[in-house]
């Protein structure tokens, strides 16, 4: 903005700058608004709309008297579209992600999980999911993400989504061990007698179930999520790398048994200090503090001090102080950080490519950690209710962990959203790619409205 100096204090020229100001923000927000409608738009475009509910096909090829349908993508797309409809006042996309969620619960299974493959025939919706040592629950965590969005901001007023939400719960509570992990197979799509049970913590999964449970226990009033949290986070704090890295004692792995023993398992990402599965660590443990003010819903050790809160606080500082490569943080470190091998150089395609074995973990890259560190700063210089309201100022807690399970957020608590310039949309692109391009539109315009 525009102001007055002390060399240039004439204050007609500051009035026209802040007028000039003024005249731009409503033309900037119905640029974007134009942009954002138009993007909808192109995805109700999209949708198998069938009398049971929506949704929006997936790759491959379909069965005959039927289109394969997405779950997951349905999920986003009906989310971005409620808040779209929300921002822009147009009911017709709220409608149409109400359906989208009809859809999802008419190919829920009798166990309560929608499948990560469902077919639209005319009349009715199938599902089925393949044969596996531990079920996929991303389509459900999806699906429960957007029933809970639908219900917190409609009040909880349809009983069919109701049932539905309660229906899915019951069946990720039925997922997660006693010992209140939430384990995966490996490899994933293969056999049961070929795979074997690991706790993976870089790819999202073990955050995104935890959250459904968090949004779940709020929305619901469900004691059984808010316990299935306090069981997660308790043994998440037992994950943490502890006396075996002088320096990452707060932070942790890639990968486990379930043992709770690193896992060597997974030959580009060794055991060590991995600093994205420690990021999606912290995001869960905060996200938690946040949501949750009680303290017997933290986890504590002995002494009553290991709570979730000071937990994310000590590994944000360890994360500040690991090294970094003109700006960018390692993947993987050693547990001796001193001894961590330097960042592979770019590959050279006229040169033979180097082993895959330590590649991925010696790449470098942000990996949301400068994210995650203003987050930790905001927290140390202005509390936790400080934290909440700067977070709230463009969406709320609930929104913003619905956004992460549904698949379009992946920073769900960072202070600072900056737009990203990677997102181009052209004739040929994927329903995805549509997908989140709505979405940043959508940040950008509610930024903006505040």
């Amino acid at each position: 903005m525009y102001a007055p100096s002390t060399i240039d204090a004439n204050p007609l020229r500051w009035l026209i700058a802040v007028a000039a100001l003024l005249v731009a923000w409503p033309i900037h927000a119905a640029e974007l608004a134009d942009t954002l409608t138009r993007t909808c738009d192109d995805l109700l475009q999209l949708a198998v709309r069938r009398p049971y509910g929506f949704g929006w096909p997936a790759d491959g090829p379909s069965p005959v008297g039927g289109i394969s349908v997405d779950p997951t993508t349905t999920a986003s797309a009906a989310f971005v579209l409620y808040w779209a409809g929300d921002a822009l006042d147009k009911p017709a996309y709220k409608s149409a992600a109400i359906q989208a969620a009809r859809g999802l619960a008419a190919a829920q299974l009798a166990s309560g999980a929608v499948p990560p493959r469902i077919v639209f025939f005319q009349s009715k919706s199938g599902g089925f999911e393949h044969p596996a040592l531990v079920a996929d629950r991303r389509a459900t965590c999806a699906a429960e993400g957007l029933f809970l969005t639908i219900l917190d901001d409609a009040g909880d007023t349809d009983p069919r989504l109701h049932g539905s939400a309660m229906w899915a719960l019951t069946w990720l509570l039925h997922q997660q061990p006693t010992n209140g992990s939430w384990p995966q197979a490996d490899p994933p799509a293969t056999q049961p007698k070929d795979a074997i049970r690991l706790i993976r913590l870089d790819n999202g999964d073990w955050r995104n179930c935890t959250m459904t449970m968090l949004l779940a226990g709020d929305v619901l009033s469900n004691i059984q999520a808010r316990l299935s949290v306090q069981h997660s986070n308790d043994f998440l704090l037992r994950l943490r790398i502890g006396d075996v890295s002088q320096v990452g004692k707060p932070l942790w792995a890639t990968a486990y048994g379930m043992d709770t023993f690193p896992s060597a398992r997974l030959a580009d990402l060794p055991p060590g200090i991995d600093v994205l599965a420690s990021r999606m660590a912290m995001q869960t443990l905060l996200a938690t503090d946040l949501l949750i003010d009680e303290p017997t819903t933290r986890a504590l050790d002995q002494a009553g001090k290991n709570t979730v809160a000071q937990a994310f606080t000590d590994a944000a500082a360890t994360l500040a102080k690991l090294p970094r490569y003109d700006g960018q943080w390692m993947r993987v470190y050693d547990y001796d950080v001193d001894a961590t091998k330097p960042p592979l150089p770019p590959l050279d395609p006229a040169v033979e490519a180097a082993p895959l074995v330590l590649q991925a973990s010696r790449h470098t890259g942000d990996w949301g950690i400068t994210a995650i560190l203003q987050t930790a700063s905001v927290l140390k210089s202005e509390g936790r209710k400080g934290l909440i309201a700067q977070l709230s100022t463009e969406m709320n807690l609930h929104q913003r962990f619905a956004a992460t399970i549904c698949g379009v957020e992946d920073e769900p608590l960072a202070v600072k959203f900056d737009p990203p310039d990677s997102i181009r949309l052209t004739g040929d692109s994927t329903v995805q790619q549509r997908i989140l391009f709505a979405w940043e539109t959508l940040r950008q315009l509610r930024q903006i409205s505040r």
